[in-house]
């Protein structure tokens, strides 16, 4: 007989936040998850790194400013133990275009989301999805992506210096609605095309990115910003 009592897998978590109010408020959240279970509380970096090692967590839910070694300075090492949650209240694009660059799995600032947005954030970070809260997907299309597309070619003096380049206006388009979080579907119906034309038109922009996955190019994409870079005169 089959046990139809048996526990779902458990998402083992480590919160991360030098403010005991706000790890306290987030367990408080996640135990109402049957899934999820809270295995440790950091209160820096190096703590956040010890944990997710000796608990083997799935995920850690990371701050970005703690006293001591903040998020930012051990996430590369947290990334290669475990999946990295930013849970934070820095909105920089700069902040978090080198999150997402060094190994994040996503992005959430508080106030952003409610409780079982939370849990289904923990659960894709888990699974390796991305996850970018609104307000997060909004700072980077407005603030990194920028209007390269509205324009037309840049001026006959400026070279792109990066990836950006290497993409047509109408994959632009489309990496920008990308970068919101946005799947298929919606960005189909944002550039009033079928799903299965962006489909194609992903397949592209990942082969020109070097890309094997939606995460992987979201990340190529906000790693820099497509900024212009002043051709020098050749001699």
């Amino acid at each position: 007989m089959t046990d139809d009592t048996q526990q779902p897998p458990q998402v083992r978590v480590v919160l991360a936040d030098d403010n005991q109010i706000v790890r306290l408020g987030l367990a408080a959240v996640l135990a109402h998850a049957p899934d999820v279970t809270v295995v440790g509380h950091a209160g820096n970096g190096e703590e956040a790194l010890a944990l997710a090692r000796s608990e083997h967590a799935d995920v850690v839910l990371l701050d970005v400013r703690m006293p001591g070694s903040d998020g930012l300075s051990v996430l590369p090492d947290l990334a290669k133990a475990t999946k990295v949650l930013m849970l934070t209240h820095s909105d920089e694009p700069a902040v978090i275009a080198r999150s997402l660059a060094t190994g994040a799995t996503g992005y959430l600032l508080h106030g952003s989301f409610d409780n079982d947005e939370l849990v289904r954030a923990v659960r894709d970070a888990a699974d390796g999805l991305m996850r970018l809260s609104p307000a997060a997907a909004a700072v980077l299309a407005n603030s990194i992506v920028g209007a390269t597309v509205e324009s037309g070619p840049p001026a006959s003096d400026d070279l792109p210096s990066w990836e950006w380049a290497r993409l047509s206006p109408r994959e632009a388009e489309v990496c920008r609605e990308l970068v919101k979080g946005r799947a298929n579907r919606e960005i189909a119906a944002a550039l009033v095309v079928e799903p299965k034309t962006i489909k194609n038109y992903l397949n592209n922009i990942f082969a020109k990115l070097g890309a094997t996955s939606r995460a992987q190019a979201i990340t190529i994409l906000l790693s820099s910003p497509p900024v212009y870079a002043r051709r020098r005169a050749s001699r």
